[in-house]
């Protein structure tokens, strides 16, 4: 409307322009309001979107980690695989060594003993002649000797 126009109006008619102009202002800011709700949503969705390229990004650096970890147990298992490989190795030379020691020492404690044994069964054998030939001179003297002697010797055979 011109200038003339609303000179000519009524002052209700004015009132009435008035009251529908701020029947239309009302509109307008619920509008505005909505479509500034609309677009903080949209914002947020880009945010979020965002949020969520950089969560990936973040998983697929937590998995990046999670496979170096991996890696690192199974080097450090393979080592001490190693480590404990070689501490049995060591342990079992170490154990043949003593049982090649052992057995040469009882080789040697068998080779005293039969030298001992031998020695003391020359000692045996000379104990045993000394023995019987103690026993042959008591059997001597207690022979009767003489001409009696041999008449006993004869009487007895008969």
């Amino acid at each position: 409307m011109t200038d003339r126009e609303l000179r000519k109006l009524r002052r209700i008619d004015l009132l009435e322009l008035l009251i529908q102009q701020d029947e239309e202002m009302e509109e307008l800011k619920m509008r505005l309001k909505r479509a500034e709700e609309q677009l903080a949503a949209r914002e947020i969705d880009v945010k979020q979107a965002g949020s969520l390229a950089e969560a990936s990004i973040s998983i697929s650096g937590v998995m990046e980690a999670a496979e170096n970890a991996a890696k690192l147990y199974l080097e450090n298992i393979q080592a001490m695989q190693r480590r404990q490989e070689a501490a049995c190795l060591q342990m079992e030379q170490e154990s043949r060594r003593k049982a090649e020691a052992l057995l040469e020492e009882t080789r040697l404690r068998c080779r005293r003993m039969e030298e001992e044994a031998k020695s003391h069964a020359g000692c045996v054998q000379d104990l045993t002649a000394g023995e019987k030939h103690a026993e042959a001179e008591r059997d001597t003297r207690l022979r009767p000797s003489g001409p009696r002697a041999s008449l006993s010797g004869l009487a007895f055979i008969s």
